[in-house]
């Protein structure tokens, strides 16, 4: 059973404070985390962190893609930026779970 999760004002304005940076015209605050995210964690440069970001309408949910030739591998991305969490934060992850399934489904 999901429990409730509250969120935490503090935790948000750390994000805030991380991303802003990143927050140019044009770009959403969700791409603006991704390449925050892509930089500091997954370890990529400005320019390769900024081009992989292809987070658009009628993206079908992918917001980066990522290639490593030398692994022969493709890193999918996606990235939800939100003020406050769901009341129910085991429900919306079901429900990422369930879309995850169906697009991988209509993949293959």
């Amino acid at each position: 059973m999901a429990r409730a999760t509250r969120s935490d004002r503090a935790d948000f304005q750390r994000v805030e404070d991380l991303t802003k940076r990143y927050e140019i015209a044009g770009r959403t605050k969700s791409a603006a985390l991704l390449i925050w995210f892509l930089e500091t964690v997954y370890r990529l440069d400005d320019i390769e962190a900024q081009d992989a970001v292809c987070d658009r309408q009628h993206d079908a949910g992918i917001d980066a893609v990522v290639t490593n030739d030398g692994r022969q591998e493709v890193v999918l991305f996606q990235a939800k930026r939100r003020e406050k969490l769901p009341a129910m934060l085991g429900q919306t992850l079901r429900s990422l779970w369930g879309r995850s399934r169906s697009s991988s489904q209509r993949i293959r």
